[in-house]
């Protein structure tokens, strides 16, 4: 092409040359508890608009593509963006467990062509947040439900019995994440707020519980207490 509006107009060039799509940042909209949608946001667009291109966003678990897709197939791509005309953006579902703190997504723009973006931030980390949450007990029993007979004795020092609590204990950031589980016992006419030492009569206070069986789903593990 030699003329200066060579390219342009009705009787210019009928090629179209890319370029390459312009990525300037990556956000997110953490931090996210495990089980919630978290969104990330490239600043994003497409230089060639005259052509109407547009951009996308692709988020990998790990570092690296092949072609416009993270090059572990779906098990290692977090999310995929529609085209838009810029800052294309995608959420996904934290996972459940998940550890609380910085994990990490790899960020990458293409164009409706498939070219990829130049810049800094094309192929870098963007660091996401999950919270740390609490855990919860459930299906708490006393004594396998069974009524409590202080008389039958045998199993603990003389006029004592041991009573034996279960519970399941589950935290979404995993079992792992419990360092610990303690537990009280007490009379209905003494309550929680005044059961602060044992007695052995109306209060057992701030037991030590251990694991009763293994991890199920990575979430929830059983506890047993004894209490004598």
């Amino acid at each position: 092409c030699s003329a200066s509006t060579q390219g342009t107009g009705d009787n210019g060039s009928p090629v179209h040359i890319n370029h390459a799509p312009n990525f300037t940042d990556a956000t997110n909209d953490g931090p996210k508890d495990p089980g919630a949608t978290l969104t990330i946001t490239a600043t994003a667009n497409d230089p060639d608009v005259t052509h109407s291109d547009t951009v996308k966003l692709v988020v990998c678990r790990t570092q690296g593509v092949s072609g416009t897709a993270c090059d572990g197939g779906d098990a290692d791509t977090w999310c995929t963006s529609s085209l838009a005309a810029s800052n294309p953006s995608c959420g996904f579902t934290v996972p459940t467990p998940a550890a609380h703190g910085a994990s990490s997504s790899y960020v990458y723009v293409f164009d409706s062509h498939n070219m990829a973006a130049g810049g800094a931030v094309q192929n870098t980390e963007e660091q996401f947040t999950i919270n740390d949450v609490a855990p919860t007990v459930s299906a708490v029993e006393i004594n396998s439900g069974a009524t409590i007979n202080v008389a039958t004795g045998g199993e603990g020092p003389t006029g004592n019995v041991n009573i034996y609590a279960t519970g399941t204990v589950t935290d979404n950031n995993g079992c792992a994440d419990v360092a610990s589980v303690t537990s009280s016992a007490y009379t209905t006419d003494v309550g929680a707020a005044s059961c602060t030492a044992t007695n052995n009569n109306t209060c057992i206070y701030n037991v030590s519980c251990s694991a009763a069986d293994s991890c199920t789903l990575g979430t929830t593990r059983k506890y047993a207490c004894t209490y004598n």
